[in-house]
């Protein structure tokens, strides 16, 4: 599997297109797609992971010189979800060290590891919580704290949780977040200013979805947000640019709500809404709202839109690529959206993936897995 899986880098990295391998005793071809799209602080890479199969390495692409790198095909096991220090020098990325291609079992641990942007000097988080399985959230803004996700499953007596933590990078101290009411965290991220913390959590009886708001110590927890699970709950949460607003999804439809800090006051977007809506990014600026949709109710394949805030002026970027459209990342000084294209059959079938970069005037439609 390693083996194949570095004849794909090499496709990519020599701009070939990548061919769909057949592994020995599989009926159909193993067709690699991409995720973890995670835009470098300073604009010049693109962090992601290439999955083939259920193998994993995370690669990044360099603008300057168009040119891909595998980062992790060193490391033990299989990698993913790269996440950025502040400072562009570092990734976060969970490493999966007992992965084994071969067995029947695909369950595996996570931990966290550290290393240069260039690959170099990784290493596991030092004292990291042993009973979880770790996944690497966000930085704080001034890069000293690292928010970790965990989860336990105990698949024999039922016993399923989760739990957060901010820890102290370059230290030792796990400091693990205790919600109200024995709430299951599944999401975390930063205030732009780096004061605040919101986070989505699950009712310990399941009924309700919840945002809860704290200091950037994990302290003076509240309650901003209920949503019925039965409602489909919460999907997504992110601050504005500014630290004022939050935005997140909810509902059948995945309305966006943004909701202003200081009043509470909530706005609901479904006016645009033609279908399910998913994953809204902030523009850098907070002027627009990257997100997918189809292009009618009717619509089979989900596209790249944007939209202002105030649920105006909704329109379609990059329609001439078939496909899905998903794992929206802006770049940092919002000129450009990076985003996938997952093509499938009519029956379902995976047919080909690829990562896609457009400016948001609609110009400059560029292919970086598979140039032509």
């Amino acid at each position: 599997m390693k083996g194949l899986h570095a004849l794909i880098l090499l496709a990519c990295l020599v701009g070939f297109v990548i061919p769909a391998y057949a592994q020995e005793g599989d009926d159909a071809p193993v067709i690699p797609y991409y995720r973890d799209l995670a835009w470098s602080p300073d604009g010049t890479q693109l962090a992601f992971t290439i999955i083939n199969d259920l193998e994993m390495t995370v690669v990044v692409y360099d603008f300057p010189t168009a040119t891909l790198t595998p980062l992790t095909d060193h490391l033990p096991g299989t990698q993913d979800n790269p996440v950025w220090s502040p400072d562009s020098q570092r990734l976060a990325i969970s490493v999966h060290p007992d992965y084994d291609p071969d067995a029947e079992d695909v369950e595996w641990s996570s931990e966290i590891w550290l290393m240069n942007r260039d690959g170099s000097d990784a290493a596991p988080l030092p004292d990291a919580p042993t009973d979880y399985d770790l996944y690497p959230l966000e930085f704080s803004l001034d890069g000293t704290t690292l928010a970790v996700i965990g989860y336990y499953d105990d698949y024999e007596n039922e016993i399923y949780k989760s739990a957060l933590w901010l820890h102290a990078v370059g230290g030792v101290l796990w400091n693990q977040i205790e919600f109200p009411d024995g709430d299951e965290v599944f999401g975390l991220t930063f205030s732009a200013d780096g004061t605040q913390i919101a986070a989505m959590a699950t009712s310990a009886d399941y009924a309700f979805d919840r945002i809860w708001l704290g200091d950037v110590s994990g302290q003076s927890i509240s309650n901003l947000r209920e949503v019925f699970r039965a409602d489909y709950g919460l999907d997504y949460l992110a601050w504005s640019h500014d630290s004022r607003q939050l935005l997140f999804t909810q509902g059948y439809d995945e309305d966006f709500t943004i909701m202003d800090i200081e009043t509470r006051a909530a706005t609901t977007l479904n006016q645009f809404v033609v279908g399910y809506a998913y994953e809204p990014r902030w523009s850098p600026d907070n002027t627009r709202i990257a997100f997918s949709m189809p292009v009618s109710r009717t619509g089979t394949y989900y596209k790249l839109w944007l939209v202002n805030p105030d649920g105006t002026k909704a329109v379609t970027l990059a329609g001439s690529v078939s496909g899905d459209h998903s794992q929206i990342t802006w770049s940092p000084d919002g000129t450009r959206i990076a985003f996938v294209a997952d093509e499938w059959t009519a029956d379902y079938e995976f047919l080909s993936s690829n990562l896609w970069v457009i400016n948001t005037n609609g110009a400059n439609l560029t292919n970086l897995t598979n140039p032509r």
